[in-house]
């Protein structure tokens, strides 16, 4: 199911940003946009249509509908220019990158 998926996701996310906060930081902020949209939908799906939370369910997906992601869209439609910056790789368990 889609919502295993992204409950392991959250986690998943969850997780390295605990682990390496000098890398995350500072994305902290759109990190939880995303995983918050993540989440909700992850109850919306699991919302039974038949349940005493099918409004709740209903209105979850109705709000992520709602989400303007235009500006979003737009920028990863935006080719990239200049230089490619690589993303400085985490420490590997070994303590090496």
């Amino acid at each position: 199911m889609i919502s295993d998926y992204l409950a392991d996701a959250i986690e998943s996310i969850r997780s390295c940003e605990e682990s390496h906060p000098k890398y995350y930081n500072a994305m902290r902020p759109e990190l939880e946009v995303v995983l918050t949209i993540m989440e909700a939908m992850r109850i919306g799906l699991d919302t039974p249509p038949v349940s005493p939370y099918l409004e709740r369910g209903d209105l979850i997906l109705k709000a992520i509908r709602e989400v303007d992601i235009s500006g979003v869209t737009a920028a990863l439609a935006t080719p990239a220019v200049g230089p490619v910056q690589p993303i400085p790789s985490a420490p590997s368990a070994n303590g090496k990158s």
